[in-house]
């Protein structure tokens, strides 16, 4: 099995979680994921059915708006291409039947995992800005969310287009205003 797809998630995911930090848990199908409030560990979401959805320049990961969320998430084709190879490899009877059991219950965990998002509830969100060629979500407290993701040792939040960015950023501000009862 090629690591790439599962290296990437890893990357994106787990420091979104929060992972090295103490904080809340939540169970995601049998999974005990932390998370630092408010960001939390989530199922994924249709993309189609977001408000807006933009996806990174490299095409690896989604950054979603919907009424109530921000999520990021594995984008489809990087969940299509683990779904191809997990499938590849379960398939490969190259190993002993104890080894095969272990492989089915570990990749079949990975891909139950990998098909999350990490989101924040958008009443926790305070502003969401495009500055110094990235986007910046600041929570109501003042917390930055999402800062310290990476997609293959790139900042997350900057490996969207300006144009994308700016885009989702104004978006954002039309959810808030109608949350707040403002017109933008």
């Amino acid at each position: 099995m090629k690591p790439a797809p599962f290296a990437l998630a890893a990357l994106l995911l787990l420091p979104a979680a929060g992972i090295p930090a103490p904080a809340r848990a939540t169970e995601a199908d049998g999974f005990q994921i932390s998370c630092d409030p408010p960001v939390r560990w989530s199922s994924r979401h249709d993309t189609r059915e977001a408000r807006m959805a933009i996806t990174s320049r490299e095409g690896e990961v989604d950054l979603i708006l919907t009424d109530r969320v921000v999520a990021v998430q594995l984008s489809d084709r990087v969940m299509r291409k683990i779904r191809r190879e997990t499938r590849q490899e379960l398939n490969d009877e190259e190993d002993n039947p104890v080894a095969q059991a272990i492989k089915t219950v570990v990749l079949s965990g990975v891909r139950v995992l990998l098909n999350h998002s990490a989101e924040c509830p958008v009443r926790d969100l305070d502003d969401v800005e495009y500055r110094n060629g990235r986007l910046v979500l600041t929570s109501e407290d003042g917390k930055r969310l999402f800062d310290n993701m990476e997609v293959n040792d790139d900042d997350l939040l900057a490996s969207f287009s300006e144009r994308d960015a700016r885009a989702f950023a104004l978006e954002f501000q039309r959810v808030k205003a109608r949350i707040r009862g403002k017109s933008i």
